[in-house]
């Protein structure tokens, strides 16, 4: 069809063919020679998964496969592309993380005007002890620490390269109204201490680093996936738009945030507040309460598990719209699931200890 329709994808662990009510465990469109892949957790008991292709035209195909962890399905030729990926059910891995804590500025640690090198070193500390407009030079490093216990006005785009931890101890400030600042690459990390202060314009990250908030963090717009971002207890987090990708959240404490965004699957674990004023749209990831609440005007979920557990809640004031492959679980103590309006496509599966 020249890929301008889309093909729907369902996988299910009974036969759908002459069972009334089947859901699917998973789900989603593909167009043209596009490959869905997906991971799914079944019962290690369940010997046989099922698979079914509706094409535009609305004529459907299923085939039937023995479990193992790697399944390949293709309509077209049984034993070519990587199409579906599935493994034995195993205990939700929770978001783990280890904050880093710092209670006071190395005695070693030079004052950064006073830099007599180019650039910044590796497994070297630096501090701006007094408010400082500018930047530094850094190609990226090993083992290096930055520690703000001043006002830092950022006056331009900034990259943090490879290898450095931005510290905002507490009586710290980091400014940056109109521009970027880019966390680049591994070891990169950013946190904020209790009584430290962020307050930034667009905050862009990649694949592996991590950022902290342990004091108050403001944000016009977070985009990209991170490794891990935290937000602990007693911390305050603002921002307008957050295009979370593929990456770890956690949090712990407040977080204010107009619209919440996966542009692919990430795992989100909330234990405290989260309030969306606009929607929140969670696309093929896990997301994971325990005690924690998501509360906004609209919600859209795709190919994601929620699981809810001690009294958790997903509140809407105006509608949920469950797309395809959408898995709620119930754990402990009653969870909660309230909007006036909720759609669903297909697919979907409450668990558990709900209302």
């Amino acid at each position: 069809f020249d890929s301008k329709f889309g093909y729907l994808v369902e996988i299910f662990n009974e036969n759908p063919i002459g069972t009334e009510k089947v859901n699917a465990i998973a789900a989603g469109v593909v167009k043209g020679n596009q490959i869905f892949k997906t991971e799914i957790e079944i019962p290690k008991a369940q010997e046989f998964i099922f698979i079914r292709q509706k094409d535009p035209r609305g004529i459907t195909l299923l085939r039937e496969y023995p479990v193992k962890e790697q399944i390949v399905c293709d309509f077209k030729n049984v034993s070519s592309n990587d199409a579906v990926s599935a493994k034995a059910s195993k205990a939700q891995k929770r978001v783990s993380v280890t904050v880093p804590s710092y209670s006071s500025v190395p005695a070693d640690a030079i004052e950064l005007k006073n830099m007599t090198t180019p650039s910044i070193q590796s497994n070297t500390n630096y501090v701006i002890s007094s408010n400082y407009t500018g930047t530094f030079a850094h190609w990226g490093t090993t083992g290096t620490k930055l520690f703000v216990t001043a006002t830092w006005t950022i006056p331009s785009d900034f990259t943090v390269q490879n290898g450095l931890q931005i510290v905002v101890m507490n009586g710290g400030k980091i400014i940056n109204s109109s521009n970027q600042l880019i966390l680049v690459g591994q070891e990169t990390k950013f946190v904020v201490m209790q009584g430290g202060e962020v307050s930034l314009n667009v905050l862009d990250l990649s694949n592996y680093n991590e950022v902290y908030n342990l004091g108050k963090f403001a944000a016009e717009t977070i985009k990209n996936n991170p490794g891990i971002f935290y937000n602990g207890p007693g911390a305050t987090f603002n921002t307008n738009i957050f295009y979370a990708g593929g990456g770890q959240y956690l949090n712990e404490g407040i977080m204010n945030i107009n619209k919440f965004e996966t542009t692919w699957g990430c795992k989100l674990e909330n234990k405290c507040t989260m309030n969306i004023t606009e929607s929140f749209i969670y696309e093929g990831g896990a997301l994971d309460q325990t005690k924690g609440k998501i509360i906004e005007k609209t919600m859209q979920y795709n190919v994601a598990t929620l699981n809810l557990s001690e009294g958790s809640m997903l509140k809407a004031s105006t509608s949920i719209n469950f797309q395809s492959g959408v898995t709620i679980n119930g754990a402990g103590t009653t969870s909660l699931v309230k909007s006036p309006v909720m759609e669903c496509s297909s697919g979907l599966v409450f668990n558990g200890t709900l209302i």
